[in-house]
């Protein structure tokens, strides 16, 4: 099925309207909700050595490959940091946190080393706590998108998998005498690889795959509160869209960019700042839409602001269609809107749709808009024919002189390759020295110069001739002075 087609539209937007909207103490509610879901979820995610490694790494390699930091933190659109401060605070707090994975690191060998007394091994999952309390909170101050935690999560779905993976290998291991020291070598290496993950994660396996599985809970929590409460506002979508018909999208295409906008609101959206959330999520539908149309409905990207100011222009000028006033001018128009008068000019040029070549051409019945454009590659009927008369002419000029006179002139003008050879390379072709191709040369020109040889090649001459005419210019050329000037 077409998404374009009109029935496809109706279709959707009869599922859509028979969601049930969300009262406004029922989106407080939820909105607060899913900000609880989305701290705990990540909250318990990061409370793991290992994770916390995985995300300084993505810290750091932000830092480094000068990657776009609004990828990876939320940055105000109100109030925008430079990028270069945000990139400094990802530095610093990425070398804080890896300090403390690393101090966890080591107090994870001494608490999960099996040799330590029971207080020491307290101890050091208490310091370990704390310092996992300090990495967390440097986290929450980052602002990370959501987006960040996808692959953190994924990486403690394959630690845990491969713990589980390790303990059915050593559940699995033979219990006789014989087979425990045939296999004994597997076994120690089981373990030893079991105990390297635990001190990376800082806690015991068991712990690892609890919390995995609590994670994973949260996470589905978080996502179904997070699928309903965009669900719930399907309609708000469909009417910021119906705002931007004709501009180059399909209705359908809208709505898809809307949606991705309202689902960026879902997760920025703060409930704290006593916001309605349909209030919060109309400026990023109506983003997200705006950005859509200056990328990919036209042929030639234009600049969002151009599409918003355009976009400012029309709803005037249709305002003033349907009550039936006078088109404005240019300058009445940028005083209604508060632009300049080039930032006008420019939005309504902007705005101008681009045509294919494709189209059919107006007042011709088969043809298309591309065949009336000239093909400035493609020659003069009038220029093919002269180039071909001057060829013919030059052949029979230099039919006229002797056959090493005409070979000569030949290869140092490139007459046969189009590539102007030098002296030494016609005197190893002709067996003869640079001097005696020179000497050659000359008296090839000085029998072109005559005034009967000058006159065949007069007419192909742009303007009045000069001196010799075409011969002349041949005796005058720099790469006949250059080899001269070298052989003295």
């Amino acid at each position: 099925m077409e998404l374009n087609r009109p029935d496809t539209v109706e279709i959707y937007l009869k599922e859509v309207s028979a969601l049930p909207l969300m009262p406004r103490r029922e989106e407080v509610r939820a909105t607060r909700r899913l900000a609880t879901l989305r701290n705990r979820f990540q909250r318990t995610l990061l409370a793991n050595d290992y994770v916390l490694r995985r995300l300084v790494r993505r810290l750091e390699e932000t830092c480094a490959r000068g990657l776009r930091v609004d990828q990876v933190v939320n940055i105000s659109q109100h109030r925008p940091v430079p990028a270069r401060l945000v990139r400094k605070r990802l530095a610093d707090s990425a070398a804080r946190i890896g300090r403390l994975a690393d101090q966890n690191q080591q107090d994870a060998a001494v608490a999960l080393g099996r040799l330590a007394s029971k207080a020491a091994t307290r101890a050091a999952f208490a310091r370990m706590k704390a310092r996992r309390r300090q990495a967390i909170a440097r986290i929450d101050a980052l602002a990370l998108r959501s987006t960040q935690f996808v692959p953190l999560f994924k990486s403690l779905e394959r630690l845990a998998r491969r713990i589980e993976s390790l303990h059915r290998m050593l559940r699995a291991a033979p219990s006789g005498r014989g087979s425990l020291l045939a296999s004994d070598k597997a076994i120690t290496a089981s373990r030893r690889s079991l105990q390297r993950l635990e001190i990376a994660a800082g806690e015991p396996a068991e712990t690892i795959s609890r919390r995995f599985h609590t994670v994973a809970r949260l996470r589905d929590m978080y996502l179904a509160a997070r699928r309903e409460i965009a669900a719930r506002n399907l309609r708000l979508v469909v009417a910021v869209a119906k705002n931007y018909r004709q501009r180059g999208l399909s209705f359908l295409d809208l709505i898809q960019e809307g949606n991705a906008g309202l689902m960026r609101a879902v997760d920025k959206f703060d409930s704290s700042l006593g916001l309605k959330f349909s209030t919060y999520a109309t400026w990023w539908i109506r983003q997200a839409i705006t950005r859509a149309l200056s990328e990919q409905a036209r042929t030639v990207r234009v600049p969002s602001q151009s599409v918003q100011n355009f976009a400012k222009i029309q709803r005037i000028l249709h305002g003033r269609d349907r009550a039936g006033e006078p088109r404005p001018t240019l300058e009445e128009t940028a005083a209604m809107t508060g632009l300049t008068v080039a930032q006008t000019e420019a939005a309504m040029e902007a705005g101008r749709k681009a045509s294919s070549l494709d189209e059919d051409a107006q007042h011709q019945e088969d043809g298309r808009l591309g065949d009336l454009l000239p093909d400035t590659r493609q020659e003069e009927a009038a220029d093919l024919i002269d180039r071909s008369h001057l060829r013919a002419r030059i052949r029979d000029l230099l039919a006229t002189l002797p056959q090493r006179e005409r070979e000569v002139i030949s290869l140092r003008f490139g007459l046969p390759d189009g590539r102007p050879h030098t002296l030494a390379e016609v005197g190893r072709h002709c067996r003869v020295s640079r001097e005696r191709v020179r000497q050659i040369e000359v008296s090839a020109i000085e029998r072109l110069q005559r005034p009967q040889n000058a006159d065949m090649l007069r007419p192909f001459l742009d303007g009045p001739p000069r001196g010799g005419g075409f011969s002349a210019g041949l005796a005058d050329s720099p790469l006949v002075a250059d080899e001269r000037s070298a052989a003295t």
